[in-house]
Protein backbone atom coordinates (compact mmCIF):
# COMPACT_ATOMS: atom_id res chain seq x y z
CA UNK A 1 0.00 0.00 0.00
CA UNK A 2 2.52 2.57 0.83
CA UNK A 3 4.44 1.45 -2.39
CA UNK A 4 1.47 2.88 -4.51
CA UNK A 5 0.79 5.56 -2.26
CA UNK A 6 4.40 6.85 -3.41
CA UNK A 7 3.86 6.00 -6.80
CA UNK A 8 0.85 8.09 -6.90
CA UNK A 9 2.61 11.01 -4.83
CA UNK A 10 5.74 10.92 -7.42
CA UNK A 11 3.09 11.10 -10.16
CA UNK A 12 1.22 13.90 -9.11
CA UNK A 13 4.55 15.59 -8.29
CA UNK A 14 5.79 15.18 -12.21
CA UNK A 15 2.18 15.86 -13.49
CA UNK A 16 2.34 18.83 -11.46
CA UNK A 17 5.62 20.08 -12.30
CA UNK A 18 5.08 19.66 -16.07
CA UNK A 19 1.67 21.91 -16.40
CA UNK A 20 3.96 24.30 -14.00
CA UNK A 21 6.28 24.35 -16.97
CA UNK A 22 3.31 24.90 -19.71
CA UNK A 23 3.05 28.31 -18.61
CA UNK A 24 5.15 31.05 -19.76
CA UNK A 25 7.42 32.45 -17.38
CA UNK A 26 7.13 36.63 -17.19
CA UNK A 27 10.05 38.86 -15.71
CA UNK A 28 8.87 40.30 -11.99
CA UNK A 29 9.46 43.77 -13.42
CA UNK A 30 6.99 43.70 -15.89
CA UNK A 31 4.17 44.20 -13.09
CA UNK A 32 5.57 47.28 -11.47
CA UNK A 33 3.05 46.11 -8.33
CA UNK A 34 4.77 42.83 -7.54
CA UNK A 35 7.85 44.53 -7.86
CA UNK A 36 7.36 46.96 -5.33
CA UNK A 37 5.45 44.27 -2.94
CA UNK A 38 8.53 41.81 -3.09
CA UNK A 39 11.06 44.28 -2.66
CA UNK A 40 9.27 45.81 0.56
CA UNK A 41 9.11 42.31 2.21
CA UNK A 42 12.46 41.87 0.56
CA UNK A 43 11.95 38.29 -1.13
CA UNK A 44 12.46 39.78 -5.24
CA UNK A 45 14.14 36.26 -5.87
CA UNK A 46 11.58 34.12 -4.71
CA UNK A 47 8.50 35.34 -6.49
CA UNK A 48 7.76 33.80 -9.46
CA UNK A 49 4.86 35.28 -12.04
CA UNK A 50 3.66 32.77 -14.69
CA UNK A 51 0.66 34.40 -16.94
CA UNK A 52 -2.43 32.94 -16.65
CA UNK A 53 -5.98 34.30 -16.21
CA UNK A 54 -6.78 31.91 -13.40
CA UNK A 55 -6.34 33.46 -9.65
CA UNK A 56 -2.75 31.12 -8.17
CA UNK A 57 -0.91 31.34 -5.65
CA UNK A 58 1.46 28.55 -4.47
CA UNK A 59 4.46 27.53 -3.10
CA UNK A 60 6.08 25.01 -4.96
CA UNK A 61 9.05 23.10 -5.00
CA UNK A 62 11.34 20.32 -2.62
CA UNK A 63 15.24 21.39 -3.67
CA UNK A 64 14.38 25.01 -4.99
CA UNK A 65 11.04 26.46 -3.90
CA UNK A 66 9.55 29.42 -5.10
CA UNK A 67 6.44 31.18 -4.93
CA UNK A 68 4.26 31.51 -7.95
CA UNK A 69 1.45 34.33 -8.68
CA UNK A 70 -1.05 34.07 -11.44
CA UNK A 71 -1.30 37.35 -13.50
CA UNK A 72 -4.89 36.87 -12.90
CA UNK A 73 -4.54 37.31 -9.10
CA UNK A 74 -2.09 40.04 -9.76
CA UNK A 75 -4.89 41.87 -11.56
CA UNK A 76 -7.63 40.58 -9.15
CA UNK A 77 -6.69 41.96 -5.63
CA UNK A 78 -5.58 45.21 -4.23
CA UNK A 79 -1.52 45.86 -3.36
CA UNK A 80 -2.69 45.14 0.19
CA UNK A 81 -4.36 41.60 -0.93
CA UNK A 82 -1.73 40.98 -2.65
CA UNK A 83 0.93 41.43 0.11
CA UNK A 84 -0.80 39.26 2.62
CA UNK A 85 -0.91 36.73 -0.32
CA UNK A 86 2.62 36.48 -0.90
CA UNK A 87 3.00 36.49 2.87
CA UNK A 88 0.81 33.49 3.59
CA UNK A 89 2.74 31.90 1.23
CA UNK A 90 6.01 32.92 2.44
CA UNK A 91 5.37 31.48 5.36
CA UNK A 92 4.22 28.26 3.70
CA UNK A 93 8.09 28.64 2.41
CA UNK A 94 9.51 29.14 5.57
CA UNK A 95 8.18 26.49 7.07
CA UNK A 96 8.69 24.43 4.45
CA UNK A 97 5.18 22.98 4.30
CA UNK A 98 5.86 21.73 0.78
CA UNK A 99 7.95 18.72 1.99
CA UNK A 100 5.14 18.03 5.30
CA UNK A 101 2.68 17.48 2.38
CA UNK A 102 4.40 14.80 1.09
CA UNK A 103 4.97 13.05 4.62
Amino acid sequence: ISLIFVSLLIFSYIKFHLKLKKYHELQVNMLVKVKRIINKIGIPKLVILVESEKPIALCYGFFKPKIYLSTGLVDLLTDCQLEAVILHELHHFRNRHMLLSVI
